[in-house]
């Protein structure tokens, strides 16, 4: 791909890719000899080509995440929580995804930021083609049953990168069904509560059961409390309740 070296000034790009419009047009500029006249033309064009090249850089971003999706299978969970319930740890489905993130180029980092009553975690999809985008996850700091306030701070964030990476990758986890494994029902309080804020929030009733893998909220499962209480909590925080 021939290049068109720039030595303007600073607010120009180094390099001119010659085979895009916006390269054709700054290639024409420089040639015209006039630069000294032309500098606001050369920094609406330099502006442009940054777009143009950020537009692109996007679009190869969501193409290599569309490709990395069709190939990604649902996580195994296969860790069991007090015999109750399985669950997919962050190595588990880091060692399945892994792979597929590098064929595609992506490259996966975190942050967080700390709040009163639990962490934000953000997970970062990096593309090699310089494009990446952040997916947030919010949770309440855990309460354990036995340990120290900082154990329940990792157990939180944990929790929350965990949530953030599903969500950047659209991950599902494949879990067992099985009444025994998944617990018992919610209480009834915790039932209306759910029933509660999913109208406070204008989630859709529908797709929250659907989530839940229940037909109605007295059905959903002690074991997917946590999750659906993080997902409310998330949107609670993001309309500002």
């Amino acid at each position: 791909m021939s290049k068109e070296i720039a030595t303007v000034n600073s607010d120009v790009p180094a390099t001119v890719d010659a085979s895009s419009p916006v390269g054709e047009m700054f290639k024409m500029v420089l040639q015209s000899g006039n630069i000294a006249e032309a500098t606001g033309a050369i920094k609406e064009m330099a502006a442009l080509y940054r777009q143009e090249r950020a537009d692109v850089a996007k679009m190869a971003f969501n193409a290599a995440l569309c490709g990395l999706q069709q190939e990604l299978d649902p996580v195994r969970a296969t860790r069991s929580v007090d015999g109750k319930y399985k669950f997919a740890s962050r190595d588990d489905i880091m060692r399945q995804v892994r792979p597929l993130l590098t064929k595609h180029g992506f490259a996966v980092t975190y942050s967080s930021e700390p709040a009163a009553d639990g962490v934000t975690a953000i997970c970062q999809l990096s593309h090699t083609s310089g494009h990446s985008e952040e997916y947030p996850f919010k949770v309440r700091t855990a309460k354990l049953a036995m340990g120290n306030n900082a154990q329940a701070d990792g157990a939180t964030l944990e929790y929350a990168r965990r949530y953030a990476l599903c969500s950047a990758l659209d991950i599902q986890i494949d879990k067992d069904n099985d009444a025994r494994a998944e617990g018992a029902c919610i209480s009834q309080d915790q039932a209306t509560s759910l029933r509660d804020r999913v109208a406070a929030t204008k989630s859709d009733e529908k797709s929250f059961l659907a989530f839940a893998g229940a037909k109605k909220f007295e059905e959903i499962r002690e074991s997917k409390w946590a999750s659906l209480d993080a997902a409310l909590s998330q949107k609670e925080s993001e309309k500002g309740m």
